[in-house]
């Protein structure tokens, strides 16, 4: 009966993504993308965030806020496969047997979602609005919601990293220390010891380190924009800890890293992967040690 009952509910669900799929003009505009974003989400989606990421147009340079919808447009062009959680001010999925079945579905349902919504970020991030942004959460002005930042969270991008998503990434990073999304990013991640005052520099390098983008590693590396031995936290540190594997094969290569600098509680990081247990990092280690 389990069965027949999920099978019931992913026949549902598929019908219901098909008239969202025939809708009127006024709300076609959106099909499945809201249902992208709040799927794929890391984190209960603000419903300012998931109004403003449907409004970012990759291919301009500016953003119009008059593009931005009503949360009731949104939500109508759902079909009542979303709802809005008044307390938390969230959008959410109906049930969690929606999340269920999108998630099992995704390359059916989805165009390349990761990097849709990458490039999405990517491309909020660099425009120039929103990169003078008050780098402070409570007081950056609502025009931009500086919450969209961190929706670039580095997995979309890690494992949908096409040509124009890592190009788009490249322009932000290699600006990222001064950048607003940086000093959010740190706050929120209480990453309290590269804000001001401090002497280390969290660089578009270290961003990429904590969440093992390899091939934008390199392209950093190859321009040479990063200080790769900063006391505490070096971006060799930063893979270790998250057991980066790719990463930390690219950085101990380098004669230019040392890879025995110790972290803030003085460890290195062949002892943080050997108390980790990531083996194959601790072999990398041990070679080069």
């Amino acid at each position: 009966k389990l069965r027949e009952m999920a099978n019931g509910l992913n026949s549902a669900y598929t019908a219901t993504l098909e008239r969202v799929n025939v809708q009127p003009c006024a709300l076609v505009g959106f099909g499945v993308k809201p249902l992208m974003w709040i799927s794929l989400a890391e984190q209960p989606l603000l419903i300012g965030v998931l109004c403003y990421a449907l409004a970012v147009d990759v291919e301009s340079p500016s953003f119009d806020i008059e593009m931005v919808p009503p949360i009731e447009t949104v939500v109508a062009s759902c079909m009542g496969l979303v709802t809005i959680d008044h307390a938390s001010s969230t959008v959410r999925l109906v049930h969690a047997t929606l999340q269920e079945y999108l998630r099992s579905h995704q390359g059916h349902v989805f165009r390349s979602p990761r990097a849709a919504i990458a490039g999405g970020c990517l491309s909020y991030l660099g425009i120039p609005s929103v990169r003078e942004l008050l780098c402070d959460i409570e007081t950056a002005t609502p025009a931009f919601p500086p919450h969209l930042c961190l929706l670039l969270r580095g997995a979309h991008a890690r494992k949908q990293l096409t040509p124009s998503i890592r190009e788009l990434a490249l322009e932000i990073l290699v600006q990222y220390p001064q950048h607003a999304a940086a000093i959010i990013f740190l706050r929120t991640k209480k990453r309290l010891c590269f804000l001001s005052g401090s002497s280390i520099v969290f660089s578009g390098l270290y961003y990429v380190a904590c969440f093992g983008i390899d091939e934008v590693s390199e392209a950093l590396l190859s321009m040479g924009w990063a200080n790769l031995n900063q006391r505490d936290r070096t971006p060799l540190i930063l893979s270790a800890e998250k057991g980066h594997e790719r990463v930390v094969r690219i950085l101990p290569s380098r004669a230019d890293v040392d890879p025995n600098l110790l972290s803030y509680d003085g460890k290195t990081p062949l002892d943080i992967d050997s108390k980790c247990g990531h083996e194959g990092i601790v072999r990398l280690l041990q070679a080069r040690k």
